[in-house]
């Protein structure tokens, strides 16, 4: 699933797979307001993405303090892989996301710039060896409080399959030394 993509059509990445509006999530967003409009980046945040062949699945994205992405499955064990570019922040310890799946927490304040090494750039964490509970994998990301302001959780894309996903890289934390006001 790509979020905040509104392409009529599937995007087709390099390897032939068709990637879909990511749809299946749950955000609050204030009473009778429109969660769609105020959580999706519809509009290209970047033209070039670094490190990968598939730059449209970095571009768009889904944004908000708390949100949960649901994933409908059969009985299994799946990979899911979580794909980021930072396209806002210049600068390490400007967002941190923590990113449970099925409840089990798997990154706790990740810093997508830190891990990537700057903007723009592609950016995958992978998790094999998960289960759904009740016929879904259930995957909630919550955006930190830096300093004063609690910053938004962010993602892309998002794969989900049976079987292994592969690798993804190590997720840096936000560090507290380096955030104003700590």
């Amino acid at each position: 699933m790509i979020f905040g993509y509104a392409g009529r059509d599937d995007f087709i990445d390099s390897k032939g797979n068709s990637w879909r509006p990511g749809t299946e999530f749950v955000v609050r967003t204030g009473n009778l307001t429109d969660s769609v409009a105020k959580t999706w980046w519809t509009m290209r945040q970047a033209v070039f993405i670094e490190g990968t062949a598939d730059a449209e699945l970095y571009r768009y994205g889904v944004h908000g303090t708390d949100f949960t992405v649901n994933a409908t499955v059969g009985p299994g064990t799946y990979h899911v892989l979580l794909k980021f570019a930072e396209t806002q922040y210049d600068a390490p310890n400007e967002r941190g996301i923590t990113i449970y799946i099925n409840s089990e927490k798997v990154a706790d304040r990740f810093d997508v710039f830190a891990t990537g090494g700057g903007t723009n750039k592609a950016i995958d964490l992978a998790y094999n060896d998960i289960r759904p509970k009740n016929g879904v994998i259930a995957i909630r990301f919550l955006g930190a409080k830096i300093g004063d302001c609690q910053r938004d959780a962010m993602v892309k894309a998002i794969e989900v399959g049976p079987g292994e996903g592969g690798t993804g890289v190590s997720p840096k934390s936000i560090t507290l030394s380096g955030v104003a006001g700590k």
